[in-house]
């Protein structure tokens, strides 16, 4: 019956967006253990907060603008993937702006958001999500997708071997 479930059903498109904040969120502190060799001293701080806060934001608008999370995530194809580049690239051009307008203006310390920290981010990002979408459309295609089509094929069913 699960196999059924997961062949009628989408997830829903707030699910997605969560999922792809929730990858931003594991990519910005992936990246802030990296360039502190995995020291976990000075990990959770409230600037370090407020920039992942400024990440969560940036990103969930440009995946809100440009429509990252439509269509259905199991049939994840170039045009999803196509929006996802963009919205990575918009969020990066618009953290850069705003962090570097916010340092100089002094409101910001740029110490948790240096040029080494958001190409990290953003390759972690870019590798967290793509590795979570391809996996499901190949489970799909592997798992449900052949048990559907097979017997409807050759006219058995799934369970003569």
């Amino acid at each position: 019956w699960i196999l059924k479930f997961l062949a009628k059903r989408y997830l829903p498109k707030w699910f997605i967006l969560l999922l792809d904040l929730f990858v931003v969120a594991v990519s910005v502190v992936f990246a802030w253990l990296v360039l502190a060799n995995f020291s976990f001293v000075k990990m959770f701080t409230l600037n370090r907060f407020q920039t992942l806060m400024l990440f969560e934001l940036v990103y969930g608008l440009s995946f809100v603008v440009l429509r990252s999370y439509d269509g259905a995530f199991r049939h994840t194809g170039v045009k999803d993937l196509t929006r996802l580049f963009f919205a990575t690239l918009l969020s990066t051009v618009v953290l850069l702006f705003v962090t570097r307008l916010s340092y100089y203006n002094g409101l910001y310390n740029l110490t948790d958001c240096t040029i080494a920290f958001m190409v990290l981010q953003v390759f972690s990002f870019t590798m967290g999500i793509l590795g979570i979408r391809l996996s499901v459309k190949l489970l799909y295609s592997r798992f449900v997708f052949s048990w559907l089509v097979f017997p409807a094929v050759y006219g058995g069913t799934p369970d003569v071997g």
